[in-house]
């Protein structure tokens, strides 16, 4: 795999695991708040928003690269986008056995 394709895989998966993260903080924070606690609710829900905005800060890096390169680039990204989350699918299929 050429290098970019590498760079490219590993912004995919900390998207992943941003998105993730995120969720599970923004469901904490609900639990939270229906339990009464707001101080930790807004604890979760900004520590959520962070790590959306890293979701965010590398979209825009693999946009800005996807914009220097050419259609191959874009058709590789695609592909490993597809790659990443078949390997999860696998992963979690294991863990099911």
């Amino acid at each position: 795999m050429k290098e970019e394709g590498k760079v490219f895989k590993m912004l995919i998966r900390s998207q992943a695991d941003d998105l993730l993260a995120a969720e599970k903080l923004a469901g904490w924070a609900e639990k939270a708040r229906e339990a009464g606690d707001e101080q930790t609710a807004r604890r979760l829900s900004g520590r959520a928003q962070a790590r959306l905005s890293e979701f965010a800060e590398d979209e825009k890096e693999m946009r800005d690269r996807i914009e220097r390169g050419d259609t191959s680039v874009q058709k590789e990204c695609l592909e490993l986008m597809m790659e990443a989350q078949r390997e999860r699918y696998r992963a979690v299929r294991a863990k099911l056995e």
